[in-house]
């Protein structure tokens, strides 16, 4: 078996060269493998010409994170690298764990730093690497997780995020920095083998690296491997998704769903639910992950269902699979709905945004002017008029026409005239009581939250809608 790569700046410049960034930024603790990192580029101007940056951030979790910041300010400063030093307070009882919560907040705080080009670069190294991958194994992980730490460059923030570490061992690391007269800090949290990365870090590897000496870089090159399959299949998933994307409903089609092979469908939907999740890695039990195919491939009467995985929901409804981000409640008893005559328009909860009267809309319904009408949400038990000269309707019942996903239904502003409701967000309304205004075919009311994921869920419904606006029909008779 070959020995580990020497590290160097020559060898360094080997594997930055082809990314051609405009600025590179390294992420830096003050520890052995970000102050080496740092240390190789700022010194080899010749090698390294672009500007480079040095990021620090201080998670105040012991007595000595200040020493650390203090490290990498005098060596930035000694190699003539302009720092940006960010300080983050330490998670109270996060459900993920404190260290996962710390390197979410860590990592949201380094991309906001990234314009478009630039490349943030992570010290992480070949132990690190072996330390990850063992970790998966342990818990359990599909291809993603076994595949580890990413070796880039990858999409982070507006620019990029590369490794260029992984190849090289912590020895060899060590070696470069002990030539170079690199001053760095042990950080005192890594000692604490009350976490398993640091039991794995000093009382596991030793032993795998004492049979095996080359042990990490061969974790490495198979991580290299799943790496290349994870991209490969990657692809091959997404033109599936493509296949089965609704794009008028946002969702997928169950009855696609439903024709592919299990193996396949589990890997489409573990696929899917991290697409969704904006770039944070999903990962549902093999238990959820049953009970959602085993919904899926009901016959078409289990129309309705949902999962939770972590902050996500997944639902079954109008035959689709649909990803729902957390949406917000509103405390309706603390925050007034307030009337603004002087632009038409009600200011509602937080998050909820703004509903107003579109113009040309009549002001006066039920004899009631709009300065009087109340804004609330559903209670239950409501009923309206909502086609010319009809019967009143149960609410309920015009949400299920109309295919209203559930988890919108109590999210929606209605609007009372006294004790009629007349008008369901900008979408159902009394459309007698409404004939006044200037065009019969015009919406007499706008609802724009201002809460995203709630905005997002909004205008979901709108594109589904629109096109059945005219007749009224059922849309869940016609999504496909």
């Amino acid at each position: 078996m070959t020995r580990p790569e020497a590290f160097s700046p020559e060898a360094l410049h080997h594997i930055l060269a082809p990314l051609k960034a405009p600025k590179l930024w390294v992420a830096c603790s003050g520890g052995l493998d970000s102050m080496t990192l740092l240390h190789a580029l700022a010194t080899r101007r010749d090698l390294f010409p672009m500007p480079i940056g040095a990021i620090h951030v201080n998670h105040r979790w012991h007595a000595d994170s200040w020493k650390m910041e203090s490290r990498v300010r005098e060596s930035s400063m000694q190699w003539g690298v302009p720092l940006v030093a960010l300080a983050i307070d330490r998670p109270i009882s996060p459900p993920e764990g404190l260290e996962a919560a710390s390197r979410d907040l860590r990592y949201t705080a380094l991309a906001r730093l990234l314009a478009p080009g630039e490349v943030l670069l992570t010290a992480h190294h070949a132990n690190d690497q072996l330390e990850t991958l063992l970790l998966a194994l342990l818990r359990g992980s599909g291809l993603r997780g076994l595949r580890g730490m990413a070796h880039g460059p990858s999409p982070f923030g507006a620019g990029r995020l590369m490794r260029p570490l992984l190849g090289f061992s912590r020895d060899t690391l060590s070696h470069y920095a002990s030539a170079a007269g690199v001053p760095w800090l042990e950080d005192p949290t890594n000692q604490d083998e009350s976490h398993a990365r640091n039991y794995l870090r000093h009382s596991v590897v030793p032993k795998l690296e004492e049979r095996w000496p080359v042990a990490s870089r061969s974790f490495d090159v198979s991580a290299r491997f799943l790496e290349e399959s994870l991209a490969f299949q990657d692809e091959r998933l997404d033109q599936e998704m493509r296949e089965a994307w609704n794009a008028r409903w946002d969702g997928l089609r169950i009855d696609k769903l439903r024709a592919m092979p299990e193996p396949g469908l589990r890997l489409l939907l573990r696929h899917w639910l991290n697409r969704s999740a904006s770039g944070k890695y999903l990962a549902p039990s093999r238990a959820q992950m049953e009970s959602l195919i085993e919904v899926i491939q009901r016959e078409p009467k289990s129309r309705h269902a949902s999962f939770v995985f972590q902050d996500q929901t997944v639902a079954l409804h109008a035959d689709h699979l649909f990803a729902v981000r957390r949406l917000p409640r509103a405390e309706t008893g603390s925050h007034v709905v307030t009337w603004e005559p002087g632009s038409m328009q009600w200011r509602l909860w937080p998050g909820w945004g703004i509903l107003r009267l579109v113009p040309g809309s009549p002001r006066h319904v039920h004899g009631f002017d709009a300065a009087a009408w109340r804004v609330t949400l559903r209670s239950g038990g409501e009923r309206m008029v909502w086609r010319p000269q009809g019967g009143h309707s149960a609410l309920k019942e015009i949400f299920r026409s109309q295919a209203v996903p559930p988890w919108l239904r109590n999210r929606i502003p209605l609007v009372f005239a006294g004790e009629e409701l007349v008008a369901v967000g900008e979408w159902f309304w009394n459309p007698d009581w409404f004939a006044g205004q200037r065009d019969p075919g015009m919406k007499p009311l706008a609802w724009e939250p201002e809460e995203p994921d709630l905005l997002h869920e909004k205008q979901r419904y709108d594109r589904f809608i629109a096109p059945s606006r005219a007749t009224m029909a059922a849309p869940g008779a016609g999504a496909a």
